[in-house]
């Protein structure tokens, strides 16, 4: 199974304005636009990472060797908003989009997403049908579906709070390894800010 992004989120869910403002971090940071960019790439990645789900607005593409053995296909990266489309090779390699009559999804939310930490929409085979046949491939079935909270201001605010954190320990030892007992903390911290967020 592999998740790509095809359509990027337009923004992060926080802004270097957002870092000098609730944070310790001192003003200049957010005139380092270079700088503030990768320490806040870097928290979104961690915290997604870490989730397991998607912050901001995003197109994504699923790939799987096959369809599932039983009738369910989670779709990852929640919050789920809609799926756009199911396709497969079929047998003869020929790209096939599957028809959205024989299937149903569940556990998607229009944006903004107001439940903090839903759980994956689901593509449910509907009474009497079946997953098609599909060529042998590692990219076989791929399921196009758009996920996230909405833009970044929909984004829950503790998974912000988190990013934040990040951000701003990382400018703070900057340029230095960090060992022992602080670091050790803060990570921990992160994780814990998460934990609430994390899919199952």
């Amino acid at each position: 199974m592999a998740v790509q992004i095809i359509e990027a989120p337009a923004a992060e869910p926080i802004s270097a304005a957002d870092v000098v403002t609730q944070t310790h971090v001192r003003a200049d940071f957010a005139d380092d636009a270079d700088l503030a960019s990768t320490y806040i790439e870097s928290a979104r990645s961690d915290a997604e990472s870490r989730t397991k789900r998607q912050f901001v607005t995003a197109t994504l593409r699923l790939t799987l060797e096959a369809f599932p053995a039983g009738r369910y296909l989670e779709i990852p990266r929640p919050p789920l908003q809609s799926v756009t489309a199911v396709r497969y090779y079929d047998a003869a390699g020929t790209l096939q989009t599957l028809d959205p009559a024989v299937y149903h999804v569940s556990g998607a939310h229009p944006a903004p997403v107001l439940t903090e930490a839903p759980m994956p929409g689901v593509v449910t085979l509907k009474a009497g049908a079946s997953w098609p046949t599909t060529e042998d491939r590692p990219d076989a079935v791929e399921v196009e579906f758009v996920a996230g909270y909405g833009e970044p201001a929909d984004v829950p605010a503790g998974i912000k709070h988190a990013m934040l954190l990040h951000v701003a320990d990382s400018y703070d030892q900057r340029g230095t390894l960090i060992v022992g007992t602080v670091s050790s903390q803060l990570a921990r911290t992160f994780a814990r800010m998460l934990d609430r967020y994390e899919v199952p």
